[in-house]
């Protein structure tokens, strides 16, 4: 079923991929690179709090 949902880490490597195919240009020049400052930025925030996730819309083609 499609709809959205909270992001979890398991999410990182498909958002890169999308933001590679989307955005060819980014400071972050690998793969590694970018899910790390993805990981960095949306799980390990200091101010991250589980009320208030962050989404992402799933549907059968994934993420």
């Amino acid at each position: 079923m499609a709809g959205v949902r909270a992001f979890r880490p398991e999410d990182i490597t498909a958002i890169v991929r999308l933001r590679r195919k989307i955005f060819h240009l980014t400071e972050q020049p690998s793969d590694a690179g970018l899910a790390a400052y993805y990981h960095r930025i949306f799980f390990e925030n200091p101010w991250r709090d589980d009320a208030f996730p962050s989404f992402v819309y799933e549907d059968a083609r994934g993420v």
